[in-house]
């Protein structure tokens, strides 16, 4: 143990100690600026331009890893959407659709006037996906729409991020329209509402139990036909519609919100109409792509 009368550690050691420390910090500052200007400047780069290899509805690792590179990912996929493949553009919305940031929304409102019928449904999807309330305010425009096939999936999309508001005006309207438009409507209200009731609009339902047995699909079918003659003569319309949600739901705890709201309208009109229209299979989302990410070596 070194004497109390011990002057080796003088300021002379002190200064040299302070000059070691600024040294170290210097370099450990210099090694995190390398990796971020690597990540930055070569990973990044690498892996958008990976971003159409999954095509859109699929995801792979590539898909995976864009969409949790957030803001990073906006200007490439904004740019997307001005490109010449409509499949590109799909797939950008697609990406755009799982990054939060202000200017998602407003790209994915424009895209419903894109001039392809496949990109309109993918910002529909897209839409749907972000589960925000500004999201649905684009989505009443399409509702507006005399084709049924972005009509219908908007009104479905409505479901997935529509608030109270949304769901009244939608027991309104639905008043005024008949057949598969006046069901696309209740469901989405309903849901909305079952969502608000769970505690979050933007909350997790579990889907509606699937049929096991030909006697349980009839009591379902019977049920699901019974709602939407009581919705049809406008008895207690909000309880019909929180039923029909209740008794149709599909699970979107999946990637291809696209499909499974194309399904959803089929599972409308109960068990038996859609195993008329292809059962399981109808209902089954496409399976991962199961691509390997690709990334330079460091």
């Amino acid at each position: 143990m070194p004497a109390l009368s011990d002057r080796t550690f003088n300021p002379g050691a002190w200064a040299k100690l302070g000059v070691v420390s600024l040294g170290l910090g210097a370099l450990a500052g210099l090694v995190w600026l390398s990796m971020w200007a690597h990540e930055r400047y070569v990973e990044v780069p690498h892996l958008l331009a990976q971003r159409f290899d999954d095509p859109p509805g699929h995801v792979g690792d590539s898909t995976t890893r864009i969409s949790h590179l957030g803001p990073l990912a906006l200007p490439t996929l904004l740019a997307d959407l001005d490109g010449s493949d409509p499949a590109h553009r799909s797939k950008a919305l697609e990406l755009l659709s799982t990054i939060k940031d202000e200017r998602v929304v407003p790209a994915l409102g424009r895209a419903l006037k894109d001039k392809d019928v496949g990109v309109q449904l993918a910002a529909i999807s897209g839409l749907a996906r972000t589960g925000l309330a500004s999201a649905a305010q684009q989505l009443w425009t399409a509702l507006e729409r005399t084709d049924d096939l972005t009509r219908l999936r908007a009104t479905i999309a409505l479901g997935l991020c529509g608030t109270h508001a949304d769901a009244q005006r939608l027991l309104t309207e639905l008043k005024k329209a008949d057949g598969t438009d006046r069901a696309a409507m209740a469901w989405a209200a309903g849901r909305i509402e079952r969502r608000i009731a769970h505690g979050d609009v933007h909350g997790y339902l579990r889907a509606a139990p699937v049929a096991t047995s030909p006697e349980e699909a009839r009591r379902i079918q019977d049920e699901i036909d019974a709602v939407r003659v009581a919705l049809d003569a406008g008895k207690d319309v909000a309880a019909q519609a929180s039923m029909l949600s209740e008794l149709t739901d599909l699970d979107y705890a999946t990637w291809d919100y696209g499909h499974q709201m194309a399904a959803q309208l089929l599972a409308l009109g109960g068990p038996l109409a859609l195993h008329a229209a292809g059962g399981a299979d109808a209902l089954a989302p496409p399976k991962p792509t199961e691509r390997h990410l690709e990334l330079p070596a460091r």
